[in-house]
C-alpha cells in the first residue's frame, strides 16, 4: 500500500528492519526532547543511536521514495502510449501533493516522514484491534467457547499433530 506493489522480500525486510528497531527504541528518545543541548552531552551515547536508526530509516525509504517515482513516471508515460492500468500507492498520492500555505510540493524528507507515520501508525490499529479481541475472550467466557468449538470443528480436539503444522505453516 505504501511503496506500491511487487517490492521484493529484501526491500521488505529493511522497511521492517528500520521500521522496528525506531519504533522499539521510541520510548528510549523521549528523554532526547526535553533540554536536547544538555541531553547530548548528558545521553550521547542515545544520540548516536538516534542518529544511526534516522539514517538507515533514511536510507531505505529514499530508495524506495526515489524508485518509485522512476517507476511512476515510466508507467504513466507507458499508460498513455499502452493504455495501461497504472496501481496507485499511498507514496505516488504524496508526490503530487501540494501544500496549500506554501504553494509547494512536498521534498524527500517530508514524503519520508509520512511513510513512517503511515507504517507506524497501521502498526497501532493492528494490535489495539488484537488486544480488544483478546480482552472479550477473556472478559466473556462464552465467546472464548464459541471460538474453541470453532476451532474444533475445523482442526479437531485430538489432532494435535495438525494444530502443532498449521503453527509453523503460520510463523514461516
Amino acid at each position: 500500500m505504501c511503496f506500491g506493489d511487487k517490492l521484493d522480500e529484501k526491500k521488505i525486510k529493511g522497511v521492517e528492519d528500520a521500521q522496528r528497531s525506531f519504533l522499539i527504541n521510541l520510548r528510549r528518545f523521549n528523554i532526547l526532547n526535553f533540554w536536547p543541548r544538555v541531553t547530548k552531552f548528558v545521553f550521547h551515547k542515545r544520540w548516536q543511536v538516534f542518529w544511526q536508526l534516522q539514517n538507515q530509516q533514511t536510507s531505505v525509504y529514499m530508495s524506495l521514495i526515489r524508485e518509485r517515482r522512476k517507476i511512476k513516471e515510466e508507467r504513466l508515460r507507458k499508460a498513455k502510449e499502452d493504455h495501461q492500468e497504472y496501481v496507485l500507492s499511498y507514496v505516488d498520492t504524496l508526490f503530487d501533493m501540494q501544500l496549500p500555505v506554501e504553494k509547494r510540493k512536498l521534498d524527500d524528507h517530508e514524503i519520508m516522514s509520512l511513510c513512517s507515520e503511515f507504517l507506524a501508525v497501521g502498526t497501532d490499529t493492528t494490535s489495539t484491534a488484537l488486544q480488544w479481541v483478546m480482552a472479550n475472550l477473556v472478559k466473556y467466557p462464552n465467546i472464548q467457547e464459541k471460538v474453541f468449538d470453532e476451532i474444533n470443528g475445523v482442526v479437531g480436539i485430538d489432532n494435535k499433530e495438525e494444530i502443532k503444522m498449521i503453527c509453523k505453516r503460520c510463523h514461516t
